[in-house]
């Protein structure tokens, strides 16, 4: 489920809408990242909307975090 209204903003600070996502998704290739995500916390904005705060990095092959990131969804 996708909301119609959705914004990310990508680790280089992009932002991409909803159209820019569902458009590149039959480009997008399989990749062997790994991603690792911990310290979640969420806010309550109403009744049927919570943002979710977390960090993520990825793994790289020799096991080293790299690339880590502050991320939220709503």
């Amino acid at each position: 489920f996708v909301r119609k209204l959705i914004i990310e903003i990508g680790y280089s600070g992009k932002t991409h809408t909803k159209s820019d996502v569902l458009a590149d998704l039959p480009k997008e290739q399989s990749s062997d990242i790994e991603l690792w995500s911990q310290d979640f916390s969420f806010r309550i904005l109403s009744a049927d909307s919570v943002l979710l705060i977390y960090k993520q990095c990825h793994i790289e092959q020799n096991g080293k975090l790299s690339r880590y990131a502050k991320r939220s969804s709503i």
